[in-house]
């Protein structure tokens, strides 16, 4: 056993790598080093990485001798950077700068992987990263809320006035839109997709009211904003949260009547925000009755969007995955654009009405690495899912599940921005879940 001091310690570090998995990625104003943006996250994250390296190397690499996992998470990451790299040399019209970028985005990932891994078979418990992961969600989701009453925007989101030399700005906008320190509404709602299942399981009878309101709220603004990739991601989670009451040893009827009002919240929850914001806005403005625009019917927008394809976004979404996975296979017989090379295949193109980019996590991956990588990560992740699978079965652990939940949403989440390959969350997800099968595999000594 570890003592409490290096336990504290990983504590520590399992915080702050949270932190600069989202905050992390605020730019530094006005500095750059070799073309790109200096954040707190390329810059702290190498450095956490060479730290936890040369300590698990040298004083604790019992995980390392005796783990299979973390051979194979480590081998897929090198050979996908050594991949990419050789793409880099070989194709002549990529962007060497971007990437390059790229390359380095995917190595602080696969960095961020490690040190996750690092922290969470030296025994830094994993309702550290949850409970971290919780705060920095109620913090955006106050600070959104305080976008939508006063319409005050960070510098870092596209609805801020690009003029303005503040830290905030404003824009007169008739839609109740939140960014908080992403870049558009789109992002964060990715975000809020990915982490809200963290808050649907609970301990307490306090908790489930404090989690209900979040869960709420949470719905709520991905209705109002219209992101339906998220809203159909929580939806997916939240049907899976609902049966697996089912599968409950301890039933309550209070479990039932929370999962039951989790489910009620996409129909009303948009509702009352949008009576609240209204409300609060017309005191500080003094003015009243402002129009609220209406807000499709939820059924509706996806079966337009998803089944119909009658939706605009659906409609160029379906087609640009269509068309990016025909494209790779026909220009690049399967071996991918390149990093960065997809989205500049599109802008020489001339491809009628696509998105500029793949706008997908997994049509990113596919269509600039090749079926190969593609394959090989998907395969890992689905065995990783598995084996949480396994052990919720077994312990019906609630961290676990979780876990399981935020995995859930995350496969259909990602489907909504763009270069999620370099966002710092999206990689402690995939850490968390990794580092939880190796310490259970550890501990029963496997």
């Amino acid at each position: 056993m570890m003592s409490d001091l290096v336990r504290k310690y990983n504590n520590a570090l399992a915080v702050i790598v949270s932190v600069l998995a989202v905050f992390g990625m605020f730019g530094i104003h006005q500095i750059r080093i070799f073309g790109m943006v200096v954040t707190p996250y390329r810059i702290f994250i190498p450095i956490l990485f060479v730290l936890c390296f040369t300590f698990t190397w040298r004083y604790n690499n019992h995980g390392l001798n005796h783990q299979h996992i973390i051979k194979i998470v480590a081998s897929i990451f090198i050979v996908w950077l050594l991949y990419g790299s050789l793409q880099l040399l070989i194709i002549d019209n990529l962007n060497l700068k971007e990437g390059i970028k790229e390359l380095f985005g995917l190595a602080l990932g696969f960095a961020m992987v490690f040190i996750v891994i690092y922290c969470i078979i030296n025994e830094a418990n994993c309702s550290i990263f949850i409970n971290t992961i919780k705060f920095i969600y109620v913090l955006l989701l106050g600070l959104a809320c305080l976008e939508i009453i006063t319409r005050y925007h960070l510098y870092t989101s596209r609805l801020a006035n690009e003029l303005s030399d503040n830290i905030f700005s404003t824009i007169d906008s008739s839609k109740k839109i939140a960014t908080t320190i992403f870049y558009n509404e789109n992002d964060y709602a990715a975000f809020i997709a990915i982490f809200v299942p963290v808050f649907f399981v609970f301990n307490t009878k306090k908790e489930m009211i404090f989690n209900t309101i979040i869960i709420a709220v949470s719905i709520g603004f991905l209705r109002m904003f219209d992101s339906w990739t998220a809203i159909f991601a929580v939806g997916v989670s939240c049907i899976v949260f609902f049966f697996n009451y089912l599968l409950e040893k301890k039933k309550s009827v209070l479990q039932l009547i929370y999962r039951v009002i989790i489910l009620s919240t996409y129909f009303w929850s948009h509702k009352v925000l949008n009576a609240i914001f209204s409300f609060l806005r017309s005191i500080l403005t003094g003015f009243g009755g402002e129009h609220d625009v209406e807000i499709a019917d939820l059924q509706s927008t996806i079966k337009a969007q998803l089944i119909d394809r009658t939706g605009t976004s659906g409609s160029i979404r379906i087609n640009s995955y269509i068309d990016s996975f025909v494209d790779t296979f026909k220009d690049t017989f399967g071996l991918g654009y390149g990093p960065g090379g997809y989205a500049k295949h599109l802008q020489e193109g001339e491809k009628g009405l696509l998105l500029s980019n793949p706008h997908c996590l997994w049509s990113e991956i596919l269509t600039q690495y090749g079926i190969i990588i593609f394959l090989v990560y998907v395969m890992f992740l689905m065995y990783i899912f598995i084996s949480l699978l396994k052990i919720y079965a077994k312990e019906h652990d609630k961290i676990i599940l979780t876990l399981i939940l935020v995995d859930i949403s995350y496969i259909f989440a990602v489907f909504g921005p763009s270069g999620f390959l370099n966002y710092g969350y999206s990689w402690l997800v995939i850490g968390i879940n990794v580092g939880s099968v190796i310490i259970s595999k550890i501990n029963k000594g496997m």
